[in-house]
């Protein structure tokens, strides 16, 4: 849970964002307002060919939505990038919150590259099985 709803809860007095130390920690703002994620965000989104600036959550949702629904190649690539990114800028914060660790945005950038990219690997890889019926489904 964010900080905000840990707060509402009782279970935290101090919300201010772990990541940049500056603003509350709401969904939004963790996970896409932030300094730190925006600067990860914008970069994953230019990798992907795709320029805008991030966007509130609910937005993100709607714009994945209307832009790469289905199942095409680049559609499942930019759903890997959405969901990596989220997970990596979580578990940023978690290590900041409970290691007292930070790494730079640039080493979250390249982790989640590099992840995106092996995923797609091991998916056309089964992709490749399946075609010469090596692979179930």
């Amino acid at each position: 849970m964010t900080k905000d709803r840990l707060r509402g809860l009782g279970y935290v007095e101090d919300v201010t964002c772990s990541l940049c130390n500056s603003k509350e920690e709401t969904v939004d703002h963790l996970f896409f307002k932030c300094t730190y994620s925006s600067s990860v965000w914008t970069a994953m989104l230019q990798w992907k060919g795709i320029q805008r600036q991030p966007m509130m959550w609910a937005n993100e949702l709607e714009w994945a939505g209307k832009y790469y629904r289905g199942r095409s190649t680049t559609a499942e690539l930019y759903k890997l990038v959405l969901a990596g990114t989220l997970y990596y800028i979580w578990q940023e914060r978690n290590d900041k919150i409970f290691k007292g660790v930070q790494r730079p945005e640039v080493t979250l950038r390249r982790a989640i590259t590099q992840d995106v990219h092996g995923r797609g690997e091991i998916d056309e890889a089964r992709n490749e099985a399946k075609i010469w019926d090596v692979c179930p489904d």
